[in-house]
């Protein structure tokens, strides 16, 4: 093939032909075969909602979060035919929640660190007999939940 195309590029009519084939060949690659790159093949973000993104890997986490949790409401994990429509409940929430989100910050609408750690440390689930902050008992719910303290504290 490449002797053939080699001896048809020999004359001046040949390597016009070939330059117009290659031409279309290159052309065609460039609107079809790599426009993906360009459009945002492999996105890190689901849903932009105003200034903000839902990034995949936190819809994973979310999703995964909700899958266990109901298993362990259930008490046996959850079967595909039972999750089906929960990755568009989630994401439909984490739009909601991120839009909400959005618009208490533009509305300068939140907590100080210091009133989430009085929460945390008044929440009575997390509180001895006698009134006291257990961190034994927070990193418990926490390793139950599957939370870090720092995603724990986001939330």
């Amino acid at each position: 093939m490449l002797r053939g195309i080699r001896k048809t590029s020999e004359n001046w009519l040949g390597r016009t032909v070939m330059g117009v084939v290659m031409s279309v060949l290159a052309g065609s690659f460039a609107i079809w075969g790599i426009n993906d790159i360009f459009r945002g093949f492999g996105r890190s973000s689901l849903a932009k909602i105003g200034d903000s993104e839902i990034p995949v890997e936190q819809f994973r986490q979310t999703y995964q979060d909700r899958m266990q949790q109901i298993g362990r409401q259930l008490g046996r994990p959850l079967t595909p035919e039972q999750a089906r429509g929960l990755d568009r409940q989630v994401l439909g929430e984490m739009i909601v929640q991120t839009g909400l989100d959005q618009r208490a910050r533009k509305m300068g609408l939140g907590l100080s660190d210091t009133d989430v750690a009085r929460h945390i440390t008044s929440d009575p689930k997390l509180q001895t007999a006698n009134g006291q902050f257990d961190k034994a008992k927070f990193d418990f719910i926490l390793r139950d939940l599957g939370y870090s303290e720092q995603r724990f504290v986001a939330e």
